[in-house]
C-alpha cells in the first residue's frame, strides 16, 4: 500500500486509505460463519440457525465490526510506514474520490506531535 501524506495545517496531516472490498468481504463471512455455530436464536437448535437468518439479523453489526478492525489496522500500518508520530485519534471518513472497481477508499484527518530539536 502506497502511502501519502498530506499536509493540511501545522500538525494536521491526511492519509488516504484503500481497502479492497474482496478482504472485507471474506472476513465478514468468516465472522458470520463462526457466529452461526454459537448463535441461539427462536425456533432453531443452537448452531443450526440458517446462514441467511443469521446474515440478516447480524449482518449489519459484523460488516460494521470488520470495516472498522481493517480500516484502523490500515491507518496504524501507514503511519507507521511513514514514521508518523499520531496525536490522538484520526477523523476517518470514507473518500469521495473515484477509487479503483472493487477499492474502498478513506480519508484520514490527525495531528501529529511536533518535531522538538
Amino acid at each position: 500500500m502506497a502511502v501519502t501524506v498530506e499536509t493540511l495545517e501545522k500538525l494536521e496531516r491526511k492519509i488516504t486509505l484503500t481497502l479492497p472490498v474482496g478482504t472485507i468481504q471474506n472476513e465478514v463471512n468468516t465472522r458470520l460463519r463462526k457466529l452461526a455455530r454459537t448463535v441461539k436464536m427462536d425456533g432453531f437448535r443452537p448452531g443450526k440457525v440458517p446462514m441467511n437468518v443469521v446474515a440478516q439479523r447480524y449482518g449489519y453489526s459484523v460488516h460494521y465490526e470488520v470495516m472498522n478492525d481493517k480500516v484502523g489496522e490500515a491507518f496504524a500500518t501507514a503511519a507507521n510506514e511513514a514514521k508518523l508520530r499520531v496525536a490522538g485519534q484520526p477523523r476517518i471518513t470514507e473518500s469521495e474520490a473515484a477509487s479503483a472497481e472493487g477499492q474502498m477508499a478513506f480519508d484520514a484527518v490527525f495531528e501529529v506531535f511536533p518535531e522538538v530539536t
